[in-house]
């Protein structure tokens, strides 16, 4: 597999900090973490990863105002929305999967690798 490097973005600290293990320990390089979907979008703006993995529910700035701002930076960009809520649906056509909250770790990795190495639309 060609590198594969994300921003993880969520609210839940502690969700974030063992994704972000799990991640690495699957040879996932994780160049960011933040909290809010404005950060990421500085963020995205500064790494330019491979993949943005975010929630859509957040306070303040959410997963659809990441997504809106990132793909206008990059129409190409690669995300994966991680959700606890199937029924808050984004634009299918702005992203690359959907994983629900709680996940498999294998199936979540798996999910990654093969977006990671998927060519860009």
């Amino acid at each position: 597999m060609n590198s594969c490097d994300v921003i993880l973005v969520d609210d839940d600290v502690p969700l974030v900090d063992s994704y972000s293990d799990i991640l690495t320990l699957n040879g996932i390089s994780v160049v960011a973490v933040c909290h809010d979907g404005k950060s990421a979008v500085d963020l995205f703006k500064k790494h330019r990863p491979c993949v943005t993995i975010l929630d859509m529910q957040m306070p303040k700035y959410d997963g659809s105002y990441a997504i809106k701002h990132i793909k206008e930076l990059d129409h190409n960009a690669k995300i994966i929305v991680l959700t606890a809520y199937p029924e808050i649906e984004p634009d299918l056509e702005d992203i690359s999967a959907v994983v629900q909250k709680p996940t498999n770790t294998d199936d979540f990795i798996e999910v990654i690798k093969c977006v990671c190495t998927s060519p860009k639309t």
